[in-house]
């Protein structure tokens, strides 16, 4: 019995490092930038986890998943409101640029956009430890939402707003621009 008992304990001190291992390497992982990177640590997390027995009473091991899930959820970390931008247009579209380090190694799951006829949000979730969010309403004249699109780039997104109104030269981007140009 007392061997028994030596021996549970063991293996509970071992699965307590197991565990905090794991959470460890969740914490790198949200902190990561490169896609193979992740790639293998999700790859060793999995390996250590399937280590663990599932069968050990929670109270007996500290279990550190909660706190795991936070540091490498995205919803935990400082989001950044991102104002600078560069933008041209042709006939067709109004190209906006908006630099961002790192962002062409981002995954494209983590980068979520919408449009609307006069506007667009972006958010860029879990990118070098933060989120990013960019947001324009109020442009010079309306989009087609469904023709408009995202790429990534080198160190930069660029928002491709098809123009609803093909050739009309834009000259400013908001509404308000315009309107305060017009004014002078």
């Amino acid at each position: 019995m007392l061997l028994q008992k030596k021996t549970l304990t063991r293996a509970l001190e071992g699965d307590e490092k197991i565990l905090h291992d794991v959470e460890e390497l969740r914490y790198i992982r949200g902190l990561s930038k490169r896609p193979n990177v992740q790639k293998w640590l999700v790859e060793k997390i999995e390996e250590l986890s399937a280590q663990l027995p599932e069968a050990v009473p929670e109270q007996r091991i500290p279990s550190p998943t909660v706190k795991t899930e936070k540091s490498s959820n995205s919803t935990g970390l400082p989001t950044v409101k991102v104002t600078n931008y560069g933008w041209d247009e042709s006939d067709k579209f109004v190209k906006v640029y908006i630099t961002l380090q790192g962002v062409h190694n981002a995954n494209p799951s983590s980068i979520q956009h919408s449009f609307s006829n006069n506007g667009y949000d972006i958010a860029v979730s879990g990118h070098c430890g933060k989120n990013y969010v960019m947001t324009m309403k109020g442009l010079r004249d309306e989009i087609v939402p469904e023709s408009s699109q995202i790429k990534q780039k080198t160190d930069m997104l660029m928002v491709m707003m098809k123009k609803k109104t093909e050739g009309l030269k834009w000259e400013q981007l908001t509404k308000i621009e315009y309107d305060e140009k017009q004014k002078r």
